[in-house]
C-alpha cells in the first residue's frame, strides 16, 4: 500500500509538471524569512526604474516613463501599464518567493494580467524586443524566438536543430510571451510591446526600461538607457559643432518608401510611393545635421488632393506613371535619399543601384547627373545588418540603440564630422549603396553563436531578488558589486543559494525527460511492491 501510495504520488507529480510553468532558478525568488522583516519592501528606490516624473504615494511609487507606460511599486509586486491606446494593458508582476496580489483587492481592471517575475521562459514574437533583451542581459531566458530574429544565438534557437520558434511555442513550457501590438486581453501570457508607437528616437529606447519591469532588471536598464542617451548626444553634438565650424549647409534628406499595389478581401491599395515625414525619422534627420522638405509646401506646390496627397505625416504618390516625374523633380536637389523599399525575391546583398533605379523610373542616363544625391553618390538603405534569409537587424537593434543609428547617419550624411573627432567605426545598421562594394551587408548567422550557447538555451545566469538577508540575518539591498546574497557558513540566515540552472530553452526542453525520469522512478516502485 505504502509502495501504491509513492506510485500515486510520482504519477500526481508527472501530471503536475507536464501542466507546471517552466522550472525556475530558485535564486530568482525571495526567501521567505525575508518577509517577516517589518516593513520590507523587495523593490528598493535603487532598483527601481528611473525617470523625472515620480510621484511617491503612502502604499506605492508611481512612475511614468515615455509616453506610453507608466509603473507603480508596492511593497511585494509592481503594476506595469501599457498606455498606448490600441494596446492598453494592465499587469501585476510579484516577486517570485511572495504571494500573488488580486487586482481587484488593489482597483486594477478585470482583465489585469498576473505574472511571476523574473520571467524565466519567454516567447518573443516581435523583433523589436530582443536587443532591448540582450543589453539588459537576459536573452538566455528566451525559449522560443521568431523566425525573423538576426542576433545568431536566436537565429541558432529558431533553426533547425533547436527548432524552437515562436510559432510553436508550449504555453506549458514559457511563462510570457512578448507579441507586439497584437496582444489579446484573453491571453494570460501574452505582453504588449509598443515601443515603436511611442514618438521620437530616445524614447523608444526608454523602453529598455519597460522590458526590464518583467525581469526585475530596471537598475541595469537604467545604466543602459543613461549611456544611451550619452552616446547619442555626443553623435549629435559632433554634427551640430562640425556645420557650426565649416559653415556648412544641412544636407537635404528625403526618406522614401515603394509600396506594391495590394489586393485582399479586407484591404486593398494601389501601388504608390511615400515621402515619410514622421516624428522619429525627421528626429533623426534634424539631430544627424541634416534636413527635410517642409511637407505643407510640397503639398501646397505639388499636391492635389488625389494621385498626390498628404495621409498624415507622408506625401502619398499613386498613378505612378503620372506622377514619378513630379517625385523626380522634387527629389532633384536632395542631398541624400534613404530608400526603405522591399524589393520582391531579393535579399539585401542582392539589390542593386539598378533595381532602386528601375523602381522609382530612373533609369535614364540623365537621372545620374541631374539628381543631385546620384550624382553626389548617397544612396542609403536600412539592411546595413542582416540575416542569410534577408531579416534586416534595423528594428531588432536600431530601435533599442538609436545612439548607433544617429552615428550611422551623421556619417553618411557629414562624412567630414566624426572623422575630425578621429571616430573611425564602420557603420552597422545604414548603408551606402554606392560603397566600394554596394552588396555590402554585414550578415549575422546562426554559427557565429558561441557553441556553449547554441545547444537550445545556453545556462541562465540567476536574476537575484533586490534585497536579501545577510550573513548576520540582516536585511540588505543589491549592489553591482554584490548582485545576489553572499555565500555563508551552514545554519547562517541567509538568501536562497544561487543554484544555476538550464537557459529558458534548455529548461522547457528538459520538461519531457525530466517526466519521464519520474514515471521510471514510478513503475520501479510499483515493480518492488508487487
Amino acid at each position: 500500500m505504502v509502495a501504491r501510495g509513492l506510485f500515486a504520488a510520482l504519477c500526481a507529480a508527472c501530471l503536475a509538471l507536464a501542466s507546471a510553468a517552466p522550472l525556475r532558478n530558485a535564486a530568482d525568488c525571495v526567501n521567505s524569512d525575508i518577509l517577516k522583516v517589518t516593513g520590507v519592501n523587495v523593490f528598493p528606490t535603487t532598483r527601481q526604474i528611473s525617470s523625472s516624473s515620480v510621484q511617491f504615494l503612502q502604499d506605492r511609487t508611481t512612475v511614468s516613463v515615455a509616453q506610453n507606460f507608466e509603473v507603480s511599486y508596492y511593497s511585494t509586486f509592481k503594476v506595469v501599464t501599457n498606455l498606448y491606446t490600441f494596446a492598453k494593458e494592465t499587469y501585476v508582476l510579484y516577486q517570485c518567493g511572495t504571494a500573488a496580489p488580486k487586482p481587484a483587492d488593489y482597483g486594477l481592471p478585470a482583465s489585469t494580467k498576473v505574472l511571476a517575475v523574473p520571467l524565466t521562459a519567454v516567447s518573443v514574437q516581435d523583433t523589436t524586443v530582443l536587443n532591448f533583451m540582450k543589453v539588459l542581459g537576459v536573452l538566455d531566458r528566451v525559449a522560443y524566438v521568431t523566425p525573423y530574429a538576426v542576433e545568431p544565438c536566436m537565429q541558432a534557437l529558431a533553426g533547425s536543430s533547436c527548432n524552437r520558434t515562436s510559432d510553436n511555442a508550449v504555453a506549458d513550457n514559457i511563462d510570457g510571451k512578448f507579441v507586439g501590438y497584437s496582444v489579446k486581453a484573453s491571453d494570460a501570457q501574452a505582453i504588449a510591446f509598443t515601443a515603436t508607437a511611442d514618438p521620437g528616437p530616445l524614447n523608444r529606447a526608454e523602453y529598455i526600461k519597460y522590458v526590464a519591469t518583467f525581469f526585475n532588471r530596471e537598475a541595469a536598464a537604467n545604466t543602459a538607457f543613461n549611456a544611451i542617451v550619452a552616446a547619442y548626444n555626443s553623435n549629435k553634438q559632433v554634427a551640430a559643432n562640425y556645420l557650426a565650424k565649416n559653415s556648412g549647409a544641412s544636407p537635404l534628406v528625403a526618406w522614401i518608401y515603394y509600396q506594391p499595389k495590394y489586393d485582399s478581401a479586407s484591404y486593398k491599395a494601389p501601388e504608390q510611393v511615400v515621402l515619410y515625414f514622421n516624428a522619429y525619422r525627421r528626429q533623426y534627420v534634424q539631430d544627424a545635421g541634416g534636413r527635410l522638405h517642409d511637407l505643407a509646401a510640397l503639398n501646397a506646390q505639388y499636391g492635389n488632393n488625389g494621385t498626390i496627397a498628404v495621409s498624415g505625416s507622408q506625401l502619398v504618390f499613386t498613378d505612378l506613371p503620372n506622377t514619378l516625374p513630379v517625385l523626380r523633380t522634387i527629389l532633384k536637389s536632395v542631398d541624400v535619399v534613404i530608400d526603405e523599399a522591399f524589393y520582391d525575391g531579393k535579399d539585401p546583398q542582392s539589390i542593386t543601384l539598378d533595381d532602386f533605379r528601375t523602381l522609382y523610373g530612373l533609369t535614364d542616363a540623365a537621372a545620374m547627373t541631374d539628381l543631385k544625391f546620384l550624382s553626389g553618390q548617397r544612396l542609403l538603405r536600412l539592411d546595413g545588418s542582416a540575416s542569410p534569409q534577408g531579416t534586416t537587424a534595423w528594428f531588432e537593434e536600431g530601435v533599442a540603440r538609436p545612439d548607433i543609428v544617429l552615428h550611422d547617419l551623421v556619417s553618411a550624411f557629414l562624412p567630414g564630422a566624426l572623422l575630425a573627432v578621429g571616430d573611425t567605426m564602420p557603420a552597422k545598421l545604414v548603408r551606402n549603396m554606392f560603397a566600394a562594394n554596394p552588396g555590402r551587408v554585414v550578415l549575422s548567422t546562426a554559427a557565429q553563436c558561441p557553441a556553449a550557447q547554441a545547444t537550445c538555451g545556453a545556462p541562465a545566469a540567476p536574476v537575484c531578488p533586490a534585497v536579501y538577508l545577510d550573513c548576520q540575518g540582516r536585511l540588505a539591498t543589491a549592489t553591482d558589486s554584490q548582485p545576489c546574497a553572499p555565500s555563508c557558513s551552514a545554519g547562517a540566515n541567509t538568501n536562497v543559494p544561487n543554484v544555476k540552472s538550464g537557459g529558458a530553452a534548455s529548461r522547457a526542453a528538459a520538461q519531457p525527460a525530466l517526466l519521464g525520469a519520474l514515471l521510471v522512478a514510478a513503475l520501479a516502485v510499483l515493480g518492488w511492491a508487487l
